[in-house]
């Protein structure tokens, strides 16, 4: 009866011992994460093992040294933070190693929870471990959550992210590629803010207005935005000249809104609300513009002959200041492109001599002496001008050299066309603008085709300075002029007959004899303009003024 008694009692004590060690492995199987494994050491490791796993993976991990992947460096970070954190305390490894992450939940305190990992990088490493000031978090369960400050969240906060069209969210590489890659062209609006803001809303609201009707495929300008939040080292270093101390959250005040355009000093947005209407009118006040006011003709003949590296288009606006959507071409088209505006306060005789019955007109110029081009023939927008211009500069550059040009001080005493270590000849012909000699210039203009493939420049003077160097030369008359020998020779024929112009050139050129005439000095140009010539009935001028043209 009493072996029974003991028997049972060995029977039940087995079964208590079976039944305690099932609840261990089941209570140990769910009891949370992996400290261990999380650290990448052994369960038997070390306390010197376990600081050497924590400080390499804490310095690989550390958010700031993640700029492109934060999201996934924070919540790795906390995790590393929160298995150190208990594995360096004895006390709490050792419940750790009993129960699991939930048996130090149960005896409270939470093992790593509610511990910043920032405060606890910086106690490893030095001050110099600070890392992310003013953000508290909560590690307990949601594994790298942010709380505490409103609106201080991770990536997964950031305002706009893809559902605002026409407004990009930035990131450390996308903000190299948009702001410090191409600065000549660059032509971005660029809010600042902090997640959870209580203008956030509002502002949201403002910008996708705004990217409606100016960004995206209309193309006035790029709109982007930067999370605070999460890319701290760029708002510190963009927003620093309106910081009163080093600390960005501390001492300045979101969202800002900036303009980058081709200059290096951004604008900044009028303190107050931002709304949709003041990002536009402060888009369209402070962006950049390359293109040229035309008042008169004058200022466009002087315009049209300054530079012969890019085609001239013209735009005739109905407005009294350039349109945003013309600035935006300009800087664009910057290096590639000359681009002129005559708006509705300009003379409207040049709209008449262009041609131009209605506007808004584009014209690609193609020729500086008629004034002859094409004229964009579909609607105005972004796409169909870009379209235009770009056809322009390629059919400028095939055509470069065909048209018959004025010989100006800046061809002449820039460009180097023409002056006295030009190798080329050049065939002059002596004749005003305008309506004067118009069809000996049409004439010249076949024969520039024509010696496309010769040693030969032709272009028409005007400056009388110039043509006194060559004796007998008056309106009307043609010369060929070899400057680097200071050699020329006068035409005697018809200028109007192309095929008696060209045998002349091919003679001249062909011939292996010198040219007849010397020239005693060399022809000069000043930068100036005619404003009045006059010439006498036999083509000899006696009275020229010039005067600086002012824009």
């Amino acid at each position: 009866m009493v072996r029974k008694r003991l028997r049972d009692k060995w029977v039940s004590a087995a079964w208590l011992l079976i039944l305690a060690l099932i609840s261990s492995v089941v209570q140990r199987a769910d009891a949370g994460k992996d400290f261990y494994k999380i650290l990448g050491v052994r369960h038997g490791a070390s306390s010197a093992e376990v600081k050497k796993a924590y400080r390499k993976l804490s310095m690989k991990w550390h958010p700031d040294k993640n700029p492109d992947n934060q999201e996934e460096a924070q919540e790795t970070f906390v995790e590393i933070s929160s298995a150190y954190a208990v594995l360096s305390d004895p006390e709490k490894r050792t419940r750790y190693d009993k129960f699991g992450e939930a048996g130090l939940n149960e005896a409270g305190g939470g093992g790593g929870a509610g511990v910043n990992p920032f405060d606890l990088f910086k106690q490893f490493f030095g001050s110099a471990g600070g890392g992310s000031k003013g953000f508290k978090f909560n590690m307990g369960g949601g594994g790298g959550k942010r709380s505490g400050e409103k609106g201080r969240a991770t990536g997964k906060s950031d305002l706009f992210g893809e559902s605002v069209k026409g407004v990009e969210e930035i990131t450390s590489t996308s903000w190299k590629a948009k702001f410090e890659s191409d600065l000549i062209r660059r032509n971005v609006l660029v809010v600042f803010y902090m997640p959870g803001c209580a203008e956030c809303d509002d502002l949201k609201g403002a910008f996708r207005e705004a990217a409606d009707k100016f960004a995206g495929d209309v193309g006035i300008v790029e709109m982007a935005a930067v999370n605070c939040g999460t890319l701290k080292s760029i708002c510190n270093e963009k927003l620093k000249h309106t910081l009163t101390t080093r600390s960005l959250v501390e001492s300045i005040r979101l969202p800002i809104a900036l303009y980058f355009g081709p200059s290096d000093d951004p604008a900044r947005h009028p303190a107050g609300q931002i709304t949709s209407k003041s990002l536009m009118a402060f888009t369209t006040s402070v962006m950049g513009d390359f293109c040229t006011p035309l008042f008169d003709e004058e200022g466009v003949r002087k315009w049209l002959v300054s530079d012969d590296k890019e085609p001239n288009i013209i735009f005739f606006s109905d407005r009294k200041s350039t349109p945003p959507l013309l600035k935006a071409l300009s800087i664009d088209f910057k290096g590639r492109a000359a681009l002129g505006v005559v708006l509705s306060t300009a003379e409207a005789k040049i709209a008449v001599r262009f041609g131009v019955v209605e506007r808004p007109a584009l014209l690609h110029v193609l020729d500086e002496d008629s004034f002859d081009g094409e004229f964009l023939d579909k609607k105005f927008n972004k796409a169909n001008m870009n379209h235009f211009l770009s056809r322009a500069v390629g059919k400028h550059r095939s055509s470069a050299g065909l048209s018959l040009q004025e010989l100006t001080p800046s061809r002449y005493n820039g460009a180097g066309d023409c002056a006295g270590n030009d190798a080329n000849f050049c065939l002059l012909l002596v004749s005003e603008g305008g309506e004067v000699g118009a069809a000996t210039r049409k004439t010249f203009r076949q024969l520039a085709s024509r010696l496309r493939d010769d040693p030969v420049k032709v272009f028409f003077v005007q400056q009388h300075e110039f043509v006194r160097a060559f004796d007998k030369a008056k309106l009307g008359s043609v010369l060929l002029y070899r400057p680097k020998r200071k050699r020329y020779k006068m035409f005697e024929g018809n200028p109007s007959d192309i095929d008696e112009l060209a045998t002349f050139v091919d003679g001249a050129i062909g011939g292996g004899a010198p040219l007849p005439e010397q020239l005693r000095n060399s022809p000069t140009m000043k930068d100036l303009f005619a404003s009045r010539s006059q010439w006498t009935t036999d083509g000899t001028y006696y009275y020229y003024h010039y005067y600086q043209d002012e824009l």
